[in-house]
């Protein structure tokens, strides 16, 4: 078996770290977040935010900075996806469920390109991107608190950036979906209007395709047709990926009763981007659960 196949994320990041020079810093980790202050978050909020983002950035060996900063003089929104797709890795913060946020973000998973996304505890996981792993901090930014979530982004940075140089195929989000063409930018001449209705027409393709996709009964597939299937399909989608990591929990816990187990679950689960609002997905846990009891005992 090839080497490459059997790293550890923790021997990515070491191997990783130990090739950060003052050069590294040449690379850009472009930010999406809230600017504006928002309602329910103190003023100034997330200026102190972006200060956190920026200081594991730089442990990472990159300059941070908003996707809307540039040293270039132009327009402002051309500015916005250019460095969205240009930059080596994008840190989200989609605290709050800011619109603008949201949309940046689509746009970066739309080009395929490495993301970390990370919420607070106040902000509710969105149905779109619940799959995807997000990284949790404290909105009050409580100081043991912010040097760990600091500490935990550095190192995913540093993980996220080398396993896209390892693996070739490497898909944060589209690949997971199907075969697609992914959207990329161009030199393209015309104006700044025509150019955005060309991006904009793109992504609706991209679009597109991923429902076309989902609605299509493929061979063995689950033959999605209507609303209701879509959200049967997304729940068989959550039994079983969610069924990975009660697994992992089972094997590393020691659980006398079944109450103790499902509890852990319960509460370890959205760590790991599992939205449990769902009665499906809770009683999901339990099911898979039983079964563990039962094979156990």
């Amino acid at each position: 078996m090839n080497a490459k196949q059997i790293k550890s994320e923790e021997d990515i990041i070491d191997e990783a770290q130990e090739g950060i020079t003052t050069n590294t810093f040449d690379k850009t980790c472009g930010i999406i977040m809230p600017i504006a202050d928002m309602e329910n978050y103190e003023v100034g909020h997330w200026l102190r935010v972006k200060e956190l983002i920026k200081q594991a950035a730089s442990n990472s060996g990159f300059r941070a900075r908003l996707v809307s900063e540039s040293e270039d003089i132009g327009v402002i929104h051309s500015r916005i996806v250019q460095n969205i797709h240009d930059d080596e890795i994008i840190v989200c913060d989609v605290s709050g469920k800011n619109a603008n946020v949201m949309f940046e973000l689509g746009l970066r998973l739309a080009f395929d390109k490495p993301v970390i996304i990370i919420i607070d505890e106040r902000t509710g996981y969105s149905f779109d991107t619940s799959p995807i792993e997000h990284l949790g901090y404290r909105s009050d930014m409580r100081y043991h608190d912010t040097i760990d979530f600091i500490d935990a982004l550095a190192k995913k940075i540093v993980a996220t950036v080398a396993k896209k140089v390892d693996d070739p195929n490497y898909s944060p989000f589209v690949g997971h979906f199907g075969k697609f063409t992914v959207a990329k930018l161009r030199e393209v001449e015309g104006t700044p209007v025509e150019y955005f209705g060309h991006r904009l027409d793109e992504i609706q393709n991209t679009v597109d395709q991923l429902v076309t996709h989902l609605k299509q009964d493929r061979g063995g597939g689950i033959g999605i047709k209507t609303d209701t299937d879509i959200k049967q399909a997304d729940d068989r989608f959550y039994a079983g990926e969610m069924g990975k990591h009660l697994d992992k929990f089972m094997t590393q816990h020691t659980f006398t009763n079944f109450d103790d187990a499902f509890n852990f679950a319960i509460s370890e689960l959205p760590k790991h981007g599992f939205n449990m609002k769902s009665a499906v997905r809770r009683e999901a846990v339990k099911r898979h659960l039983r079964h563990f009891f039962l094979a156990r005992n």
